[in-house]
């Protein structure tokens, strides 16, 4: 968020700092309470051929208290409450016998035991076209290999959900263009045949399943091949391949079909001419194999069917115009094949063809991919759109544009992130099941007022007819009790605010304020949890300009609508920017640090004392800790429950050596040290939040980067 030095450029030099540790804290789900478990044409000759209570743990109950244990549970879930003091529990066995206790104070299920930072790079693959892609359904997103460009591709790619992901296997196939390549559900992988470089044309077959490449060596293939074109044959149960040009450019026409490894060549009585650059298709549920058009030494424009090793050919009117080079793909939402663009001896094109119930139908669209050849389409699924990627464009260049087609409507998919920002707010909506981000600072640009959401990676801008003014600092997190997220407050460049929000559904609602009505007075970077063993938000410090010592320490808490001050005795000095979170494995608000000066001398920020917030009280636990982080402010701290523990990442340690970059993690009773492989920058002033949809901790960057935990 925005940093204390770039708030003093706002407000002066003696306002002090910016920036929350706005955090989630994920709470229990009650379910938990009851879990059990040859030399080829180079590319351009083909295309112009072809035109933190105490720090101790809960403690397991013995066998003899289990049946009460698990009444107790019951009437705790009947009340509309989780597991008492926000602990994991678990029982086993069937009724009065049940055992039931803590998991232990840190349960982490199937969580990797060495985790790593992982920046999500939001990229595209490079433009290219004589690439292969294909929808692989057992893994649910589609697979991009290789191509042309400047040179011979050998990358590997997913798409899904909007968001494509550069793999880097260990062994992949040698780069290449001109592959073939299909899924096949016998054998539970993409199939990739053949393809070509400058000086040889291949005749391996490779499997790619899990992420991970293999090579299978079957006794007998098609040969070196490349164009040619290949499916699934969902009907008859096995890979169907067909046509393509051999290692000394000769054209071929033979069908040959792949099962459990294994390449045989068929023989129907009547087949295709030999081609390359056909359009094949399957439609996946039974339907035969379509065939159409493709270059034989001219363009065509037949249709053929393949099913039971036999091909059919079928006289068609209207049909698309003679073509090559134009890809075919399943749409199962609208149960159909579609065909796009290619080359029609004239010019290239981008029409777009279905062809269902026997019969081509030219689909009238508002707008298209531009004209091209050689380029990707990949089946959709019943939750997935059609894919198409990249290509050779009527402008002469390699593309690199994605697109979606779905009920006849392309969309062009642009990778959007929020603008880089400090002092955004972010909390994970468990109501809407997305990560929320609310406002924040950009020097550059000023204040922000826009929501974004981010779900499985994908950054979507939010439009909601009212919001919260522009703001950053505000605190932020998901009211559990209430079913929605609360935001409090803020600062502009000039004022501290007050308001309080809650989101739910896409809708901002502002809270009552006025006469009557208690509420907190106004500031920025207080820090702010849901307290699941309590049941309410508990809120804690800030900063405020205009108040005396500008510095807050009284603690608030909101439920039902209502703001109740809790502020005792025995509380953590006042202090701004400090990290805090729910520990739902020991059952506490868990707090760490924070700024303690509103004008913090060079190289002194705040103490490095650990504190935890319990039934109302804040106890002191920094003596009982045996070692902890550096003191630090404007960090995040959050609650990962899928790795059992909490976790803190960076903040500013001091002006000399600005933002760290040090990962932490809280099983009490001490801090560990985490040295992970890979890790973002050394920064402050971000935004940290728990996404429980992908069991992973988001960051969100100054500079508008995204990393994963």
């Amino acid at each position: 968020m925005v940093g204390r030095i770039g708030r003093r450029n706002l407000r002066g030099p003696t306002t002090g700092v910016v920036r929350t540790a706005v955090v989630f804290a994920v709470a229990l789900a009650a379910i938990e309470l009851l879990s059990a478990a040859g030399g080829a044409m180079a590319p351009s000759s083909i295309r112009n051929a072809n035109g933190l209570g105490s720090l101790h743990h809960p403690t397991t109950p013995s066998a003899d208290v289990g049946a009460n244990q698990l009444s107790a549970a019951e009437a705790s879930l009947g009340a509309g409450s989780g597991p008492a003091g926000g602990a994991r529990w678990s029982c086993s066995g069937p009724g009065p016998g049940a055992q039931c206790g803590g998991l232990g104070p840190h349960a982490t299920g199937n969580a990797p035991t060495s985790p790593s930072w992982r920046e999500i790079s939001y990229l595209s693959p490079s433009a290219r076209y004589l690439s292969a892609m294909t929808y692989d359904a057992r893994d649910g997103y589609v697979v991009l290999f290789g191509g042309y460009s400047s040179g011979m591709l050998g990358d590997t790619w997913t798409f899904s959900g909007g968001l494509w992901t550069q793999l880097h296997p260990s062994v992949q196939p040698p780069a290449r263009y001109a592959e073939t390549m299909t899924f096949d559900p016998k054998d539970h992988g993409v199939i990739l045949y053949g393809g070509t470089t400058t000086n040889s044309t291949f005749s391996d077959t490779w499997k790619f399943a899990g992420g991970v490449w293999l090579q299978v060596t079957p006794v007998t293939n098609p040969g070196p091949l490349f164009e040619a074109s290949m499916t699934y044959d969902a009907k008859d149960g096995y890979v169907v391949l067909f046509g393509g040009m051999n290692g000394t450019a000769v054209r071929q026409g033979a069908t040959w079909k792949f099962t459990a490894g294994a390449w045989t060549l068929l023989t129907p009585t009547q087949s295709p001419s030999a081609r390359i650059q056909a359009a094949m298709a399957d439609f996946t549920i039974g339907g035969p194999v379509v065939l159409f058009g493709g270059y034989d030494g001219s363009l065509l424009g037949d249709t053929w069917n393949f099913s039971g090793g036999q091909w059919t050919p079928l006289t068609l009117s209207p049909h698309p115009s003679a073509r090559d080079s134009a890809p075919m793909a399943f749409d199962a939402k609208d149960h159909e094949l579609l065909v796009f663009g290619g080359f029609d001896g004239t010019s290239d094109v981008n029409d777009l063809w279905s062809f269902a119930a026997g019969k081509w139908t030219h689909l009238s669209t508002a707008f298209a991919p531009t004209p091209r050849v050689f380029v990707l389409l990949a089946d959709g699924s019943a939750n997935t759109s059609v894919v198409l990627f990249g290509g050779f464009t009527k402008a002469g260049a390699a593309a690199n544009d994605t697109w979606t087609f779905q009920g006849l409507a392309w969309t062009h998919v642009v990778q959007r992130t929020p603008t880089a920002r400090e002092g955004g707010a972010l909390a994970y909506d468990e109501a809407d099941r997305y990560v929320l981000l609310f406002g924040g600072f950009s020097h550059s640009r000023g204040v922000f007022g826009d929501t974004w959401k981010f779900l499985h990676g994908i950054w979507t801008p939010l439009f909601p007819a009212v919001s919260p003014s522009p703001r950053f600092a505000a605190a932020m997190t998901f009211d559990q009790a209430d079913g929605r997220v609360v935001l409090f407050g803020g600062a502009t460049a000039h004022s501290d605010l007050a308001d309080t929000w809650t989101y739910l559904a896409g809708n901002w609602t502002v809270v009552p304020s006025g006469s009557g009505i208690v509420s907190p007075p106004g500031r920025g970077d207080a820090s702010i949890s849901y307290d699941a063993a309590d049941g309410y938000v508990v809120m804690f410090g800030g900063f405020n300009a205009t108040l005396a010592g500008h510095l807050l320490n009284d603690t608030w808490s909101f439920a039902g609508g209502v703001w109740t001050n809790l502020t005792t005795a025995g509380h953590p000095s006042s202090r701004s920017d400090s990290e805090m979170t729910y520990d739902s494995e020991d059952g506490y608000v868990l707090l760490f640090s924070g700024f303690e000066h509103a004008a913090v001398p060079r190289g002194y920020e705040a103490s490095a004392d650990t504190w935890t917030f319990s039934a109302g009280v804040w106890t002191n636990g920094t003596a009982t800790l045996s070692s902890g982080p550096p003191a630090r402010a404007e960090g995040g701290l959050v609650d990962d429950t899928y790795l059992g523990y909490p976790v803190l990442f960076g903040g500013l340690i001091n002006f000399t050596t600005g933002g760290g970059s040090g990962t932490w993690s809280f099983v009490g009773p001490g801090w560990t040290h985490l040295l992970p492989a890979h890790h973002p920058p050394g920064g402050y002033a971000f935004g940290l939040v728990f996404d429980p949809s992908d069991n992973e901790v988001v960051l969100l960057g100054g500079a508008g980067n995204t990393w994963v935990f």
